[in-house]
């Protein structure tokens, strides 16, 4: 490798490693979100190792956009000296690293949107691979201990990541906040893409199970302690560990075992089932449901990997005409009972009428519609009469957040012209 292309590809290197702030990021106005801040080190050793491979067939420091697109064609048709041939797929991560060198790098003669990038391949997600309302039901009553039924319902209620939800500390999560909250432990490693890590999101039918768990947790007291923990049982626990991504993918072998059903369950498909349901069901947008998985607002996950939702959109209304599906269906609605206080409950219920619990997005959604509107009529009111309104409409709202959810029409009646 030249010098100067070594020179070269630890300046880009370094200047995304948080370990070495005295390399100054590059300020690009336009920019990709994922390109203004840090990056793993994982995926910086990433691009270290692409760049190298390019550098092996090139002088990057010294070459033309139209030799790096052919030398990309070679990679693909498996006629590079010393490297197997590599999938389209592959080819373009290659491809991308290389764009990021000469933005970077743009006192280079190679403008980096000369750099050819192969179409991605589609990662959507196959539409009969999501759950239906009777096999949720059945993995909510899968796991046979309280550990497990967290993980299980966090998976489900929130479309953590596998890592996000390890990680998670019994201080990232409030449990008598507005039904529950929880914030990303943004000290862990793998979570720095991440979008917004700092904002609060719901725990919506999981804080229940959390509840639960927290009786047998071995130090439930400890903010500092991992929420999720190897089972007590098992002998000596230590919670200032997190347990390991395998353990979170037993918990869901093990519902796949007991449940029999005959879709993928792993933690993933989880986080693609809460999509498609807050989608589906719950007809929520998609800046909301970015928000709540964690992505950019500019990502183009909704037309990717969840562009089969779409479709299913029409497919519903149809399986409804034709009787096979109940209008308002819920599939994050709880069977029979509250799973935080044991209230039965009515199907298809949003929230629970005796302690408050919030179980799906759109009941979420009225229900902080709804308080924002009687901010803005705190804001406006003059009287100390229209004051104590405002906050007897709060309280109500607060004690009775169901109305929230099943009265929708609260909300444009609170709202007005806005």
């Amino acid at each position: 490798m030249a010098s100067e292309d070594k020179e070269a590809i630890e300046d880009v290197v370094y200047a995304f490693d948080e370990d070495r702030p005295e390399v100054p990021k590059p300020t690009w106005s336009d920019a990709p979100s994922r390109l203004t801040s840090y990056r793993e080190a994982s995926t910086l050793a990433n691009w270290m190792y692409h760049l190298t491979i390019w550098a092996k067939y090139l002088t990057l420091t010294d070459t033309t956009a139209k030799e790096i697109n052919q030398v990309a064609g070679k990679m693909i048709r498996g006629e590079l000296a010393d490297k197997d041939e590599i999938t389209k797929g592959s080819a373009r991560a290659y491809q991308n690293t290389a764009r990021i060198f000469y933005r970077f790098h743009d006192d280079l003669e190679v403008d980096y949107d000369e750099i050819q990038v192969f179409e991605q391949q589609s990662t959507g997600v196959d539409p009969s691979d999501m759950l239906t309302q009777e096999e949720v039901d059945k993995v909510r009553e899968a796991p046979d201990n309280p550990r497990d039924e967290a993980v299980v319902y966090l998976l489900l209620y929130t479309g953590l990541r596998n890592t996000a939800l390890r990680t998670l500390r019994i201080g990232d999560v409030d449990l008598d906040t507005e039904n529950g909250r929880y914030y990303v432990n943004t000290d862990a490693d793998g979570l720095k893409d991440f979008s917004r890590p700092n904002q609060p999101r719901p725990l919506l039918g999981a804080v229940g199970a959390i509840r639960a768990w927290l009786r047998y947790h071995p130090d439930p007291d400890n903010e500092d302690a991992y929420l999720i923990t190897g089972r007590p049982k098992w002998g000596r626990v230590d919670p200032t560990e997190p347990v390991s991504d395998r353990t979170i993918s037993r918990v869901m072998e093990k519902v796949k075992e007991e449940t029999g059903i005959d879709k993928p369950l792993h933690p993933h498909m989880m986080r693609h089932n809460f999509v498609s349901i807050c989608k589906r069901e719950y007809n929520q947008d998609n800046e909301t449901v970015k928000f709540l998985i964690g992505h950019d607002p500019d990502s183009n996950v909704m037309s990717t990997t969840y562009n089969h939702l779409s479709g299913e959109d029409y497919a519903v209304k149809a399986e409804i005409g034709a009787g096979i599906r109940e209008e308002g269906e819920s599939s994050l609605s709880p069977e029979e009972y509250c799973p935080s206080c044991g209230e039965p409950l009515p199907d298809n219920a949003k929230a629970c009428v005796r302690c408050g619990t919030v179980f799906t997005p759109d009941a979420k959604s009225a229900q902080n519609a709804i308080e924002d509107a009687v901010h803005e009529g705190a804001m406006e009111a003059d009287t100390d009469a229209e004051k104590d309104a405002v906050d007897a409409v709060r309280t109500y709202i607060q004690e009775n957040p169901e109305v929230a959810a099943e009265n929708p029409e609260l909300v444009e009646k609170f709202l007005g012209d806005e």
